[in-house]
């Protein structure tokens, strides 16, 4: 089963400390059984998702409910339907139990409204996302199979590597600190 890289990298990367204390702290974890859908096409949702353990198989109606792409540790969910606010055109659903990071879009939406920093490095990040997944999905349409595309940071400035660099510290802080307060609630 194909895996993805670690695309959240650039957005850890993107924030501040501060911005990833407040994500952390609205932001609810959730166990996702097998065979459940995070996110199903054509339906509301109310929270964008950071993908902390597992993977996801990425389905649409025109390709019958066959995958047509896979997200997992490190991937961002829900981020498309939160930037242009129409319903999902994809089902998201869990192919072995996950970990997620669920943050609500209505108080992501307000801090971005009223913090004019955070917003400029949300929307940095969330656009140089979907860069790279797009050029990803445009690869992926030339190979005959599904094999994950890794993004090759050897082009990016120096800039973008910094942050992509700064980003995986970050994630695996990230995943050391939900794990604590996971084993802290038990």
């Amino acid at each position: 089963m194909p895996t993805t890289t670690k695309r959240v990298q650039y957005v850890l990367g993107t924030l501040s400390d501060e911005d990833l204390d407040w994500l952390v702290a609205i932001g609810q974890r959730q166990s996702i059984p097998p065979k459940t859908n995070l996110i199903e096409s054509g339906a509301p949702t109310d929270a964008i998702y950071l993908i902390l353990e597992g993977q996801f198989a990425v389905m649409t109606d025109a390709h019958g409910g066959h995958p047509i792409a896979y997200l997992a540790s490190g991937d961002v969910a829900g981020e498309i339907s939160f930037m242009d606010a129409a319903p999902p055109s994809a089902t998201v659903q869990a192919i072995e139990p996950s970990l997620v990071v669920s943050i609500p879009k209505n108080e992501l939406a307000s801090r971005l409204h009223y913090d004019i920093c955070f917003a400029a490095r949300f929307y940095e990040a969330m656009a140089v996302l979907l860069s790279v997944r797009l050029r990803a999905t445009l690869k992926q349409v030339e190979r005959p199979a599904m094999i994950p595309v890794e993004p090759d940071i050897s082009r990016y400035n120096l800039e973008m590597a910094d942050k992509w660099e700064l980003g995986n510290v970050r994630y695996d802080w990230l995943l050391r600190r939900l794990r604590h307060e996971a084993f802290q609630t038990l």
